[in-house]
């Protein structure tokens, strides 16, 4: 999603405002998501298939 968007993570923690390092912490393959994270997964997954099926 990040990179499909092109933000950073200094972009996200400037949206979310957390520090950059929290973000990368949270980002990593290793750790299991937060629960918020994996929403915006969902919807971003959703509404980009969306825009696919309608082209």
């Amino acid at each position: 999603m990040k990179q499909a968007l092109g933000y950073t993570n200094k972009d996200i923690a400037e949206i979310t405002g957390n520090s950059e390092a929290s973000v990368k912490t949270t980002t990593q393959p290793s750790k299991e998501l937060p629960r918020w994270l994996k929403l915006a997964i969902v919807v971003f997954e959703r509404m980009s298939n969306q825009d696919f099926e309608q082209k």
